[in-house]
């Protein structure tokens, strides 16, 4: 029986790249498999699990082991392949998995320099890494990870993606970093989570939104502090001129009802924007401090906004407070229909392009009937979630308009 040239294998080792039993199999085959199978295995490791976080620190030269010598291995190993040189992908895994070594080995140690020298292993050796993402456990990010960050930013050419978690970013300190981020023409994903930009990370992304003309995606969650208005009016300035960006999430960002107004305005001229995410913290978390509040005025603002524009398809507006004003602005349109554009639920109606609403948890009390009709004329919706605001009597009433829609493919949560 002859046989299968390497090439036919290489096909089938892309094939079977998600699995990983039967991959592991061909490791064992011959030399010639085992060389086509490790990138394809290492390509995308799950850097949570705490035996390949001690492989990749058997990769480390002599200087960096000496700074997490605490958890290097006793045994000494020759690996046979340069394993990080594959890698494409470094997750928050990564944190999880050094914690767990951590924890096994019983030592103390910093994870974060653990974090460090892994990652600039990783970032110098990998031919392609295309995405960064980086856990840092609410960490001030130091002027070690500062300089790699930029170095990957600047001369990893497949980097798409980076995603900076609880790390926190002193912005006056990082115009370095957030001038490298302007510039970068490749990043298509920037998400920056709970980094503590401050009262002027308006400003600081609608740098970044106004220069680099690639990003699709932008997600700026959970700042410590409220937006400041000029900041605001920056990023709105920088939305109306972005014909590139496709997603934004601003949510938990303690964003006003004026700002909300400012941000709804800009979306009159952007025609691109398809997802907008401007959700609160939910009343099961601990605290409520990092809610958005653009209340009715701004999902007034909005309900103008999603009658005009035809490219908004998600919406999230959880957590605002807007049932703050909203039924007297509802009871009015019982009498004047001049006033539906200051209906957010009218708006609803009339758009047919939005598919996925989320305005959980805004109390909007015996409002329900409104939404009901809502129900009723709007044919295109797919999601929409009302959790958390009505009653049992108006949930039912609700539920019933659902199921008597004519060829009805919503999702109803309430």
């Amino acid at each position: 029986m002859p046989t299968l040239p390497i090439e036919c294998h290489l096909e089938i080792v892309k094939y079977l790249k998600k699995d990983h039993k039967t991959l592991f199999s061909y490791l064992l085959a011959s030399r010639e498999l085992c060389r086509v199978t490790v990138p394809i295995l290492w390509s995308e490791p799950n850097l949570a699990n705490p035996k390949l976080v001690q492989t990749i620190i058997l990769g480390l030269s002599n200087k960096s082991k000496k700074i997490i010598k605490e958890i290097v291995p006793k045994i000494k190993k020759r690996l046979l392949f340069r394993y990080t040189q594959y890698i494409t992908i470094i997750t928050g895994g990564l944190t999880v998995g050094i914690s767990k070594l951590i924890q096994s080995e019983e030592k103390f140690i910093d994870y974060y320099d653990i974090l460090y020298v892994l990652v600039k292993l990783i970032i110098r050796s990998s031919k392609d890494i295309k995405i960064l993402e980086i856990d840092g456990y609410e960490r001030l990010l130091n002027k070690e990870f500062r300089a790699l960050l930029i170095y990957a930013i600047k001369h990893k050419k497949a980097l798409v993606s980076l995603r900076l978690l609880n790390i926190f970013i002193d912005v006056p300190k990082e115009q370095k970093l957030l001038n490298a981020l302007s510039k970068n023409t490749r990043l298509r994903s920037l998400y920056l989570l709970n980094n503590r930009l401050g009262k002027k990370a308006g400003e600081t992304i609608a740098q970044i939104l106004l220069k680099n003309k690639k990003l699709t995606s932008l997600n700026i969650s959970t700042n410590s502090v409220e937006l400041e208005i000029q900041g605001v009016e920056a990023l709105a300035h920088a939305l109306s001129e972005n014909k590139t960006l496709l997603s934004l999430t601003l949510s938990n960002d303690s964003l006003t009802s004026e700002g909300g107004t400012i941000l709804a305005n800009a979306l009159y001229n952007n025609e691109t924007l398809t997802s907008l995410d401007l959700g609160g913290k939910y009343p099961n978390a601990s605290e409520y401090t990092y809610f958005n509040k653009i209340r009715m005025e701004g999902a007034t603002e909005l309900a103008n906004v999603l009658r005009e524009n035809k490219a908004l398809t998600s919406l999230n507006l959880s957590g605002n407070r807007i049932s703050l004003g909203l039924a007297p602005l509802l009871d009015a349109l019982t009498t004047n229909r001049n006033l539906t554009s200051l209906n957010l639920t009218d708006a609803l109606c009339i758009n047919h392009k939005l598919t996925w609403v989320n305005i959980s948890y805004n109390h909007f009390g015996r409002n329900g009937s409104f939404f009901v009709e809502t129900l009723i004329k709007n044919n295109t919706l797919t999601h929409l979630d009302l959790s958390q605001n009505f009653n049992s009597k108006i949930k039912e009433a609700l539920t019933e308009a659902c199921k008597n829609k004519v060829d009805n493919t919503m999702t109803l949560l309430l």
